[in-house]
């Protein structure tokens, strides 16, 4: 069975959850390998996302496709090279940028 991040914003509160996806197919996962393995040398990572102190080097594109909210808060500010979730745990959010990029994860 494949998942698919949702998000949820509100000013109080972020939350990410992951949900069953209606089909086994992947839109673009290997585009999505490609920028994870680029991700994994450190090559051409827009942005880092810090997570209770621990920083995580991410590309925009992933994440703003991934989630509508991290969407909204990198296109506030487009050109920030750090975005700040210090609201999540830091091992939780590294499960989920793993899971962005396309690798299993075990929950």
């Amino acid at each position: 069975m494949a998942f698919k991040l949702v998000s949820d914003y509100n000013e109080n509160y972020f939350m990410l959850q992951v949900a069953p996806r209606k089909t086994n197919h992947r839109p673009n996962g290997g585009v999505v390998r490609k920028f994870g393995e680029l991700r994994d040398r450190n090559k051409l990572c827009d942005c880092v996302v810090t997570a209770y102190g621990e920083e995580i080097p991410c590309h925009k594109v992933v994440l703003a496709e991934a989630s509508p909210v991290l969407k909204k808060r990198l296109l506030a500010d487009p050109s920030a090279p750090v975005l700040d979730l210090d609201d999540i745990p830091s091992p939780f959010f590294r499960i989920i940028v793993d899971f962005l990029y396309g690798v299993e994860v075990t929950v």
